[in-house]
């Protein structure tokens, strides 16, 4: 294969010109006042083949015209499904910007068009590319990675081009695969307003960043190593200039969140960035975070003058034999409110439980706390939010420490039984299978119940916690599981278990409970035996359980969660 290629000697040559685009308009409709054009363009030509790259451009012609006729635009990477999901919360958050998509997938079923690359680019189609994409076959401008990218950046010439469209103001938005693009964009063109990456930032093929006893000296191979110098996230980020956001939800399913932060912290420090990490999330923006990137987006796009927070900072240190963490805030801005997040011992992130602690306050926007501790030789992590009054949320990188490795010999918490009540309010709760990327609405209220006690609610998709598969808080084969509940009608209410078995999630086993109307607080008690899997596979214990989460037609209202 040859001596490794750095990304500068990749790119050195390439050309960003269009000299025959051949663009097809095969439809053109309006909706919600907005004109959709859908055409086809030749992106990429390689040994007499063309990639003929379906797009699509979005633009309301009478906020167009108010602002001179030409629109800021956002450059959207990622799937079709996550497209229209951006698409639809960029026409009610941002007025005036136009939206522009292409496919970089090729063949996929559920889609009726899509990019059509010539059979010496076959491999670029993302179900050939999939189980590849850490590795580099042959040559780096032979690999998946090159090709999107020189697509992506021919796109921006035919964007610079269209008459609809303001040249100064385009900005990339890149979602997991389109992430690492968008990255690589920012790295090697500077047309680009700025850049907004979700939910990747590199490391593809990495095994858990904080995993004990793992091999240090493995062996890596001459394709990996040619991805890696070339093509890998980590070796753009360096060479970022184009201004970029990077959100991170911390329990990604699919990704290497550990890392990113190794990624962002590559980032030149004249590049203006900007880290927002939104906890308990998997590839979704919740309610409290979104206005980040409305802010960042309306900033370049429109304003180009908000003053940007800079990175918190977060450090360990021991004192009388307790861990301490202490974070620096920027006070140049008005603060809102600074969040402390907490998590222990699990080496996936995908499976950790985030608890908040409470933080003291200094003159100097100095935050301090102390860490909770159930085993001093077990690694704990950190990372810490703050929320501004413009809207802004800053984050600081994860930390990790082993306690003992700093002289913490003490433990200070045991673990305890009860899992949640009331009092702890929204901590350690979340929602999964809302199926929505951009979240309009608080994902979970706390309601008053019978007997003015209050309960925990999810006001879209399933409430669930991580907390019971945290080591301060799991049950183990002999337990029981008792939740306390109130049910506003009568429903069906099914309780969910999610196995995590040799780093993966195995089974989903459940439990449905036919829960009445009724003014008083219920209860139900469940052995491990009486989860099953939908082909009814029986659960043995729960000492493998890392995520609950409860199912319900209509409101339900959980009060606490023991194992008895």
């Amino acid at each position: 294969m040859g001596e490794l290629i750095s990304p500068i000697e990749l790119w050195k040559d390439f050309s960003t010109a269009l000299d025959n685009p051949d663009i097809n308009v095969i439809n053109q409709t309006v909706t919600d006042g907005y004109i959709c054009r859908e055409f086809y363009f030749t992106a990429y030509e390689y040994q007499g083949g063309k990639v003929r790259a379906y797009a699509r451009f979005y633009y309301n012609p009478i906020l167009t015209e108010e602002l001179g006729g030409k629109s800021p635009v956002v450059f959207f990477l990622g799937s079709t499904k996550r497209f229209y999901q951006t698409l639809n919360f960029l026409k009610t958050t941002l007025k005036g910007v136009s939206i522009f998509m292409m496919d970089y997938f090729g063949v996929q079923d559920e889609n009726a068009r899509y990019t059509i690359y010539p059979q010496s680019l076959s491999f670029a189609n993302i179900n050939v590319a999939q189980d590849d994409l850490g590795l580099v076959k042959s040559s780096p401008k032979q690999s998946p990675w090159y090709i999107w990218t020189a697509m992506a950046r021919r796109a921006l010439t035919l964007l610079e081009n269209t008459k609809e469209v303001n040249p100064q103001k385009i900005a990339i938005m890149g979602i997991k695969t389109g992430a690492n693009l968008a990255w690589k964009i920012g790295a090697t063109d500077q047309r680009a307003c700025c850049i907004v990456s979700m939910f990747n930032s590199g490391w593809l093929g990495y095994d858990f960043l904080y995993k004990k006893d793992r091999e240090s000296d493995v062996e890596i191979s001459e394709e990996r190593s040619s991805y890696l110098a070339s093509l890998s996230t980590q070796s753009y980020a360096p060479l970022v200039k184009t201004p970029i956001l990077v959100t991170l939800s911390t329990n990604e399913c699919d990704s290497t969140f550990d890392r990113a932060f190794d990624t962002y912290s590559r980032i030149p420090k004249d590049t203006v960035s900007l880290l927002t990490v939104i906890p308990y999330s998997d590839k979704e923006i919740f309610f409290e975070y979104y206005q980040t990137t409305v802010n960042w987006l309306n900033n370049y796009l429109f304003k180009n003058e908000q003053s940007l927070p800079k990175q918190p900072d977060l450090r360990f240190y021991n004192s009388d034999n307790r861990l301490y963490i202490e974070i620096k805030a920027d006070n140049s801005l008005p603060i809102k409110e600074i969040r402390l997040y907490q998590a222990t011992e699990i080496a996936d992130p995908c499976i950790r439980n985030w608890t908040r602690l409470k933080c003291e306050t200094t003159d100097d926007a100095t935050f301090i706390a102390t860490a909770e501790i159930l085993d001093t030789s077990e690694y704990y992590f950190a990372f810490a939010n703050v929320f501004y009054q413009n809207n802004y949320v800053s984050s600081s990188n994860l930390s990790a420490v082993i306690p003992s490795e700093i002289k913490v010999s003490a433990s200070n918490v045991k673990a305890s039984r009860l899992v949640y009540d009331s009092s702890l309010n929204l901590d350690c709760f979340t929602v999964v299978n809302s199926e929505e990327l951009f979240h309009s609405q608080k994902e979970l209220v706390m309601e008053k119940g019978p007997l003015d006690m209050y309960g925990i609610r999810a006001q879209m998709g399933d409430l669930a916690t991580f907390k019971i598969g945290d080591p301060r808080f799991k049950g183990y084969e002999d337990d029981q599981l008792q939740i306390g509940y109130y049910s506003m009608n009568n429903q069906k209410v099914t309780i969910a278990l999610k196995n995590y078995i040799n780093e993966k999630w195995e089974y989903d086993y459940f439990y449905t409970l036919n829960a009445e109307s009724a003014e008083i607080w219920n209860k139900i008690t469940v052995c491990a035996k009486e989860f099953k899997t939908s082909d009814g596979i029986m659960l043995k214990s729960f000492e493998n359980v890392a995520l609950l989460y409860i199912k319900s037609d209509s409101a339900i209202l959980i009060n606490n969660i023991l194992w008895v």
